[in-house]
């Protein structure tokens, strides 16, 4: 891996090896499963109230686009098929 130094402007080369995800090793002593940190996650979410209402904001927002994508197909075929019987 090449870091550059930007306060000195220099460049060297780390000799830690890297994976095929871009992402450097974990050490395997340090992790913290899964369901742990997606708890503590939450938590932080639930306890900061300007982040709760953006992410419930966010959450609302998404769900409004998805029902939206799932109606217009069915709103569609209803206003091609009103034109359809007015045309003689």
């Amino acid at each position: 891996m090449i870091t550059k130094d930007f306060e000195s402007g220099q460049t060297e080369k780390s000799s830690r090896s890297w994976t095929a995800r871009g992402r450097e090793p974990a050490d395997r002593q340090g992790e913290v499963a899964l369901h742990r940190q997606m708890a503590a996650g939450f938590a932080v979410i639930a306890t900061r109230r300007p982040l709760l209402r953006a992410t419930v904001t966010s959450v609302v927002s998404y769900a409004g686009i998805g029902m939206l994508l799932a109606c217009c197909p069915v709103l569609g075929m209803g206003r091609a098929q009103s034109v359809r019987d007015e045309c003689p």
